[in-house]
C-alpha cells in the first residue's frame, strides 16, 4: 500500500539516482533514539511522514525526526501531536551535507502506557 505517490519527472540532481520509501514502525517502549535509515552526504530526505496510530497517554509525551546533530530537524515535537492519532507530514527536502544517521527520538512521558506509530521516507540518493 503506497502512503505517497513517486514524485514524478524528478531529476533528483543526478545520473542514475534512485527514490526509495521506507518505513519503520515503532510504540512507546521503543529504545531510544530509533534509527530510522543512515544517509551519506549525496543523499537526502524528500518527504516524511509520522503516522500516530494509538495516541501516546504518557505525561510530557513527544516525538521528533531528525538527526543526533540536529533531533527535530525534519518534524520537530511542536509539529507532531502524539495525543492526536494523525498522519504529521514534512516536505521540505532535508540534506545532511556528511554521512548521519536519520533518529526518531522517542520520549514516551511518565506512567506511559499506550502509544505507537510509524515512520515513512522518501530518500533520494
Amino acid at each position: 500500500m503506497p502512503w505517497l505517490r513517486p514524485l514524478q519527472g524528478f531529476d533528483g540532481g543526478g545520473g542514475g539516482a534512485a527514490l526509495s520509501t521506507i518505513e519503520v514502525a515503532f510504540t512507546f517502549a521503543t529504545p531510544s533514539p530509533l534509527m530510522i535509515t543512515p544517509l551519506v552526504s549525496t543523499e537526502r530526505v524528500m518527504r516524511a511522514e509520522v503516522v500516530i496510530d494509538t495516541t501516546f497517554d504518557g505525561v510530557g509525551a513527544g516525538l521528533q525526526l531528525g538527526t543526533a546533530a540536529t533531533p527535530g530537524a525534519i518534524l520537530s515535537t511542536a509539529e507532531i501531536d502524539v495525543t492526536v492519532a494523525d498522519t504529521y507530514r514534512s516536505f521540505d527536502r532535508f540534506e545532511v551535507g556528511a554521512a548521519a544517521n536519520v533518529e526518531l527520538e522517542i520520549t514516551p512521558g511518565a506512567g506511559a502506557t499506550q502509544g505507537a506509530g510509524r515512520v515513512f521516507l522518501e530518500v533520494w540518493s
